[in-house]
């Protein structure tokens, strides 16, 4: 189970997607340079961006979400019907006719 806060590698780790020896390695390679672990597992060709994203999602506690995931574009039967001009205030109506802004 992953931990809010723990560590990528750890994360990467416990998802399958690296063993305990490779992560081991990553981290010896990163000593003396500026690069980041996700950074350099991908150099490696041991991870994809997409995993080291879905991996900072969960340390982050932020979730990831894509447009083919339905959250970002919600079914067109969702009730947007009912969002019709002719079902808003007559102000808010006739404000949106007129291109006013209503607040």
């Amino acid at each position: 189970m992953v931990k809010l806060g723990d560590k990528l590698g750890n994360i990467l780790v416990k998802s399958g997607l690296i063993t305990q020896e490779q992560l081991g390695k990553a981290l010896a390679l990163q000593q003396g340079t500026t690069k980041r672990i996700g950074e350099l597992l991908i150099e490696l060709g041991l991870v994809t961006e997409l995993d080291i994203t879905i991996a900072l999602s969960k340390q982050l506690g932020i979730p990831y979400v894509t447009a083919s995931s339905g959250l970002l574009a919600p079914p067109k039967d969702e009730g947007l019907e009912n969002s019709s001009p002719r079902n808003l205030p007559a102000s808010t109506s006739s404000c949106l006719s007129q291109g006013m802004r209503t607040r």
